[in-house]
């Protein structure tokens, strides 16, 4: 059976800060704490040594006065471990902000990435994790019966799981081919039906690989696509295209005739 824990308040002064010492309840997280008690998540974490996990029935301070308030830069940023085939472009894409602000955040001089590397991300409010507390169970013992010589082992209690394990404490030295740049070109876009899926954001190119996303860019209206190579030809094949889309990636990014000038993003070695 689980056993809850009932909510207890104490009022206590450490040096020039006081605290409320809190009990933490199922379904609290430290966001839930923080707007009980209006104060903020930061605040928090800093009075309780800036722990990132809480469990039930675990005791933490919360601060009442002369805790500065956090800035509002600081608790929006999120940290991001580069993997393998990402680019500052995929990247911006993910979290919803531009690769230009990302590479502001870091002083980062050029586009090139390591894998492994730890990115600061500006990221709006609503998008940052907010952990739940985690539940202690009680260990179960099971009486045993000696049916041979062979000692009984008494297995140890499991642990809460750690809902928020972290980033390693050390990357693993990065090889030649851990690198990955953004590679640009600008190319012809031809408009071509029946040859791959209509309705699919599918397109052809004479080099990069097949199963390869890219970003397709359409200067003239600004508007982009992310898009699959579903196979590869020679320029010759169509007039000396340099890409072949569907219809729906010329939707996307609003070209208006059948074959115009795009500028092409993707990720190489």
């Amino acid at each position: 059976m689980l056993t809850l824990f009932s909510q207890t308040l104490m009022a206590q002064v450490v040096g020039d800060d006081a605290f409320k010492i809190y009990t933490v309840v199922k379904g609290d997280t430290y966001f839930k704490i923080a707007k009980k008690f209006n104060c903020s998540v930061e605040d928090i974490q800093k009075a309780n040594g800036n722990k990132t996990i809480i469990k039930i029935g675990e005791q933490i301070k919360i601060p009442v006065k002369g805790v500065a308030k956090p800035k509002v830069e600081d608790s929006n940023i999120k940290s991001h471990a580069v993997v393998k085939g990402e680019t500052l472009s995929k990247i911006a894409a993910k979290y919803e902000t531009t690769a230009d602000k990302i590479r502001k955040l870091n002083g980062l001089k050029s586009d090139q990435l390591k894998i492994g590397q730890v990115l600061k991300i500006p990221v709006k409010p609503e998008t940052l994790i907010i952990h739940e507390a985690t539940e202690e169970k009680p260990t179960e013992k099971k009486d045993t019966v000696a049916k041979s010589p062979k000692p009984v082992v008494t297995p140890k209690p499991r642990e809460a799981a750690d809902v928020n394990p972290g980033m390693p404490e050390k990357a693993a030295k990065p090889t030649n081919a851990d690198f990955v740049v953004e590679k640009e070109e600008v190319a012809n876009a031809k408009v071509l039906s029946k040859k791959m899926e209509d309705t699919r954001t599918h397109v052809m190119h004479p080099t990069i690989p097949k199963g390869n996303i890219i970003v397709v860019v359409n200067p003239a209206s600004g508007r982009m696509a992310y898009c699959k190579v579903v196979d590869n030809y020679t320029p010759k094949q169509y007039g000396g295209s340099g890409l072949i889309i569907t219809p729906a990636v010329a939707d996307k990014i609003g070209l208006s005739g059948t074959s115009e000038s795009v500028k092409i993003k993707y990720a190489a070695p």
